[in-house]
Formats: C-alpha cells, sequence, structure tokens
C-alpha cells in the first residue's frame, strides 16, 4: 500500500450582497440604547406644546387626520355636550409627540342590538362570575370615573326623533322613552364583551343590549305625554285596536275605552314610579301616578270603576285570559314589526318571563284549578305578575344614580362598538346589591 501526500484545499465561503449588508448593519447597530434627554435650545419643544415647523410644512411623523365617519361635520375630538370624552374611541392613541396632539379619528358609532331569529335549541350556560355585593360600587362616582357628566339639559326631545345613542341624547330623551328602551332589554351571552372605559371582559350576565321603541308607538303612545295632554286618547286607542285586531279580538266589547287616558299610560311606562313592594298596606289610596298589577283590572268594562283591589268574588278564567292579553299588549306594541303580528319584545329579558305568564289561564291544569279556587288562583297570578315587575322597578331605578343613566359602551371581538346598560340592583337581601339575571334566576325558581 502506498501512502500518497493528499493537499488539504481551503473551501471559500460564499455570501450573498444582502448577507453582507445584514451582516455590516448589525456591527453599526448598538446593543443597548436609551433615550436622550432634550437639551434646552432654540429647538427643542417646550412642554405641552408642538415642536415649530414651517407654515404649510406637513410632518412626516404625523399622519394627516382621516375624514370622519359617515361624512359628519362634528369635530373629531369632541362630542355633544363639548367637553364630554367621545366614548366611540376605544384605547389609546399611540405614536410619537406629535402623534398624541393630532385630532383622532372617529370610528363607526355604536349599533343598537338586533336579537337574532328564535331557535329551538336550548340557551347556553355561561358560569357566571361574583356578583359584586356593594351598593354603590358598580355605580363609581364622580372621583373614580373618568366621565365627565353632563350639565343638567331639560328633556324637550320630541320622541319621535329621540335617541339612546349618543348621550346628549339620551340627556333630552323623555324618562319614559329612557324606561321603555330599558324594558325592551335583552340578554345575549353568545358575545364576549370589553369594557370601554376598564378594559375588563364582562360576565356574560353583563350583556344586556337595549333597545328604542319603534316609530307607531313613539308617534301615537308616547306622544301626547310629551305634548302634555289628558283623558282619553283616541291614538293609542286605535293602535291597540288595529293591533288587536289581527288577532280576532273584539276591542269595543272587550276592553273599556276609558282605560285608556294619558294619566293611566304616563304611570305604566314611568317604571321607577311603580308601586310594586309587597309592603304597600293600603293599595285603595295609592296615588293615581303610580302603577299597580291591580290597575289593570280597569281595563275591564266590568272593573272600570273598580278601585286598585282585588274584586270579592275573583276573577274568572274567561277574565284572567283578556287581562293577560292586555298586559302583553300594553309592553309587546312598543317594539312591535311593522307586520303588526310579532314583536321583537317577546325575545328580550321581560318578554320571555311576562309571555310564560300571561300562558298560565289557558293552560289545562291551571284552569281546572283556577275553576276549583278562583280566588286562590286569582292572588298567586296577580303575586307572581307584582314578583317579575318588581325586579325590573328596583333595576330601573337604581340606573337613576348612575353617572351615565345606567348606559355604558363595550366592544366585541371584531371592534364593534355596542350599548349596554349596567346590570348592579339593590339585592334582596339588605346592604347587599345583585345583578338583574340572578335576580330573575331567583324568580324562575
Amino acid at each position: 500500500m502506498i501512502d500518497l501526500p493528499i493537499p488539504r484545499r481551503t473551501v471559500l465561503a460564499l455570501s450573498t450582497r444582502g448577507q453582507l449588508s445584514t451582516d455590516a448593519q448589525r456591527l453599526q447597530t448598538p446593543r443597548f440604547s436609551a433615550a436622550l434627554p432634550l437639551q434646552p435650545g432654540a429647538g427643542a419643544p417646550t412642554a405641552g406644546a408642538p415642536p415649530a415647523q414651517a407654515p404649510g410644512a406637513v410632518s412626516a411623523a404625523a399622519p394627516a387626520p382621516a375624514p370622519p365617519a359617515f361624512g359628519s361635520s362634528q369635530p373629531a375630538a369632541s362630542y355633544p355636550g363639548g367637553s364630554y370624552p367621545n366614548p366611540y374611541l376605544l384605547g389609546t392613541h399611540h405614536g410619537d409627540f406629535l402623534g398624541q396632539h393630532q385630532p383622532p379619528t372617529i370610528p363607526l358609532p355604536p349599533a343598537l342590538y338586533s336579537p337574532p331569529a328564535m331557535t329551538a335549541s336550548g340557551q347556553q350556560h355561561t358560569p357566571a362570575s361574583q356578583p359584586s355585593r356593594q351598593l354603590f360600587a358598580p355605580f363609581g362616582s364622580a372621583a373614580n370615573s373618568s366621565v365627565t357628566a353632563l350639565a343638567a339639559v331639560a328633556r324637550h326631545s320630541d320622541p319621535t326623533q329621540a335617541t339612546i345613542i349618543t348621550e346628549q341624547g339620551r340627556h333630552e330623551a323623555s324618562p319614559e322613552f329612557l324606561h321603555c328602551c330599558r324594558l325592551l332589554v335583552h340578554n345575549d351571552v353568545r358575545v364576549q364583551l370589553t369594557d370601554n372605559v376598564t378594559g375588563q371582559i364582562l360576565a356574560t350576565h353583563a350583556n344586556l343590549f337595549p333597545r328604542q321603541p319603534t316609530l307607531h308607538f313613539r308617534r301615537d303612545v308616547l306622544g301626547p305625554l310629551f305634548h302634555k295632554m289628558s283623558g282619553y286618547q283616541p291614538s293609542v286607542y286605535n293602535y291597540v285596536e288595529a293591533l288587536l285586531s289581527r288577532n280576532g279580538i273584539p276591542v269595543e266589547s272587550t276592553y273599556a275605552q276609558s282605560f285608556f287616558t294619558a294619566e293611566r299610560l304616563r304611570a305604566i311606562y314611568s317604571v321607577e314610579s311603580w308601586a310594586m313592594s309587597p309592603q304597600i298596606q293600603n293599595l285603595a289610596s295609592i296615588p293615581q301616578q303610580t302603577f299597580h298589577v291591580y290597575s289593570i283590572l280597569q281595563c275591564l268594562p266590568h272593573y272600570q270603576a273598580h278601585p286598585t283591589l282585588l274584586p270579592a268574588q275573583a276573577l274568572d278564567v274567561l277574565q284572567a285570559k283578556s287581562i293577560s292579553k292586555m298586559v302583553h299588549l300594553l309592553f309587546a306594541m312598543i317594539d312591535m314589526k311593522p307586520d303588526f303580528a310579532t314583536s321583537t319584545f317577546d325575545t328580550s329579558v321581560l318578554g320571555t318571563r311576562l309571555s310564560l305568564w300571561c300562558q298560565l289561564p289557558g293552560l289545562i291544569p291551571i284552569n281546572s284549578l283556577w275553576n276549583t279556587h278562583p280566588a286562590s288562583a286569582t292572588f298567586y297570578w296577580f303575586h307572581s305578575l307584582r314578583e317579575l315587575l318588581q325586579i325590573f322597578h328596583s333595576w330601573v331605578k337604581a340606573q337613576r344614580f348612575h353617572i351615565t343613566q345606567g348606559f355604558n359602551y363595550a366592544r366585541d371581538s371584531h371592534g364593534t362598538v355596542s350599548l349596554v346598560l349596567v346590570d348592579t340592583l339593590p339585592s334582596h337581601i339588605p346592604g347587599q346589591s345583585t345583578h338583574l339575571m340572578e335576580a330573575l334566576a331567583r324568580y324562575d325558581m
């Protein structure tokens, strides 16, 4: 075997121009960097003022502001009411020194909730968070809130043009209009919302979406209340007649015309003035401006002059069915669809439970019980309605003490801003608080 020496050759490494440029840039870049303080001089900007630039020049670091959405002429940095911050703006605006002083652009306004079509699938159950046990902690205070309340504004908004989308619109809307929006509240557990102010993820029981009354209800029912009318209102009676005629119910022989007065309608839709407490002693002497469940008896011609008490002979099944139809109609016509046959109210938090209550006199087991014990059946039937309306009365009345009247803004995972309602109300336990869905869960049991 012959061992021949083999010379070793050096392998040349090839580098592209891009790799050489990257290596050179890495060698020139320092490993650590620090922001140097500005030295006082002619070119240094003063505190609270942007650096000077030539007239007509555009800074490269600050892009030109985008035009407002929908072609609105409203300034982007303001909100109805002047100093009130725009709640539609999500988070803070990041950027350099100049970027902090540029007027932010206005994104899309919040969209009102539209309930989905009714399906046969069961309701999803998600674990609820621990409710707050402080009555005024969820409501906050002026010192702890980042929202500046508007000055007191006279409620002079026409109900046909009123809105709850803007803060100024809510301050100008009548109390009856705001109460109707709250009575139409929907709870949707399918979406996950984040509070616009705190940035915290809301529990599913806090997904309370208000809705606005339809045009017919604004014009025919809230219109007479806005114009301070009194006595019998034919516009309300005609609206009720048009709705009941679709179901084949003769209004003239079933209900008393004297029931449809402006005073009674104002008492029904002024939720704060409802008399639903079980501690009321003398029901016959409650003020006329309040509404009790026994007041609905006066819609029947036989009891149109009856006091706010249960009749001694109780109600029969047919009378109970007529009353249940009127109770459902008084709330369902707030959000009646154009077909005058269905209402979005039926899928709301109050509507789902009120529909079950209205069906009780027509059930065969309840029907036979009613015929056997009419007095007891009448009492417990009205007692169940009073407990349900008492929950909404306490919830709506608690929102009076909220800095934004109970209206907040939240966004979903897609960035869509929605208008939601505060869900906190005083608990049945003295000194504690609960939320709306928890109180209704106790009622459902």
